[in-house]
């Protein structure tokens, strides 16, 4: 039992912060089934702007590879409109991870919140 409880403060204090913390860099596009949709390639650099994402994941407290995992396991539920989302994020500690999130179809759908405002943080810095 305390090598569990060990394990899981491990993971909290030294493995969680490089999974997450501070963004160097986020390429994205977006698509949507609406003609003419602007589906170009974006690098966002600005430290504000990261800043404010990697504040958007640690509140939801998300892995990005998670929420990638749970927009394939919910893509089947036959909602079709919404913005799909593929980036790349690049942290300072020199991790990549790969994101997709599709706007979600119903709030219950796993990280649908934090999907759901990701999705809009970035098509707000798309539209500047």
């Amino acid at each position: 039992m305390i090598a569990i409880v060990a394990l899981a403060l491990a993971f909290t204090y030294l493995v969680r912060p490089a999974l997450t913390g501070p963004i160097s860099e986020i390429t994205f596009h977006q698509s949507k089934p609406v003609p003419d949709y602007d589906g170009g390639e974006y690098t966002i650099t600005d430290a504000k702007q990261l800043a404010q994402f990697a504040d958007l994941i640690e509140r939801h407290n998300v892995v990005p590879e998670l929420v990638t995992a749970s927009t394939i396991i919910t893509s089947s539920s036959g909602c079709v409109g919404g913005t799909s989302t593929t980036a790349t994020i690049t942290f300072a500690s020199g991790r990549v991870a790969d994101l997709e999130a599709d706007q979600p179809c119903a709030d219950a759908e796993p990280y649908a919140g934090f999907r759901d405002e990701a999705s809009d943080l970035l098509t707000s810095w798309k539209d500047r």
